[in-house]
């Protein structure tokens, strides 16, 4: 049978067997349902072994086949089944593109898994917080509205008490949203966490007062300038032009659910 780099396929069998605690071919035989001798036939490279068998050994030892054919050097068996078809069609597509186009997709999806690993570290961890604890946030009535605006800068507000393992980390303030133009992520009525800053990255989602009225909206920075982009369809984004006072007043972390 056809070798591996640096050993043969009777070596490499060997070889997993052992790491995997098999030290001697009886029991290794015996849990495969084979003689001990048709084993070492195998592990000698005096007999290639049929499918059935590849396939026992693939499912008992975790490995891919085509790890023991020695025609990868990639070990973990990724089982298919799990995947849905979506992703299998990533996959195909994936294999497909060159050298290049893997780094390109490699250097994207590192960077949305590191994006989401930032987002998800924001979160308190429902392990590590007691399910009695509170955290005391100011509430504002006057909200930012997610249609027509309204003014956010007021001292008319409460504190409210929410659960801690409900409370984004870094939140600084709560607000009520009113209107429909961010639907259907933030609803009328719905209460977010804000963490209070005075810039926003492309994309993020912030709280801003635009020419003394508060808006919650989608951040884009073009080179044509700065755009305020409504979720709903039947709301215009908003264009700043270089006559609009803006500030960006922070950046939403999530929504509260009770």
């Amino acid at each position: 049978m056809k070798g591996c780099e640096n050993m043969t396929f009777g070596e490499r069998l060997m070889a997993l067997r052992k790491e995997n605690g098999y030290s001697t071919r009886n029991e290794f035989a015996e849990k495969l349902g084979i003689p001990s001798t048709t084993l070492r036939n195998y592990e000698t490279n005096a007999r290639e072994p049929g499918h059935a068998f590849l396939i026992q050994v693939s499912k008992l030892l975790n490995v891919s086949i085509d790890y023991l054919l020695c025609t990868t050097e990639e070990k973990e068996l990724v089982k298919s089944y799990d995947l849905k078809s979506s992703e299998y069609n990533h996959i195909k597509k994936y294999r497909f593109i060159d050298d290049f186009g893997r780094k390109t997709v490699n250097l994207i999806l590192d960077r949305e898994v590191e994006r989401v690993k930032i987002h998800e570290s924001n979160i308190l961890s429902f392990s590590n917080v007691d399910p009695e604890e509170t955290v005391d946030l100011p509430l504002f009535y006057l909200p930012a509205s997610a249609g027509t605006g309204a003014f956010l800068d007021s001292d008319d507000y409460e504190l409210h008490r929410f659960p801690a393992r409900k409370v984004p980390r870094g939140a600084t303030f709560a607000l009520r949203v009113r209107g429909n133009s961010m639907n259907p992520i933030f609803l009328d009525g719905d209460i977010v966490f804000v963490k209070q800053q005075p810039t926003l990255e492309d994309g993020q989602i912030g709280i801003f007062i635009l020419n003394g009225e508060g808006f919650i909206k989608k951040f884009h920075a073009g080179e044509d300038g700065y755009t305020l982009i409504s979720k709903n369809p039947e709301y215009d984004d908003i264009f700043i032009n270089e006559n609009d006072d803006i500030r960006i007043v922070g950046r939403v972390l999530r929504k509260y659910s009770s």
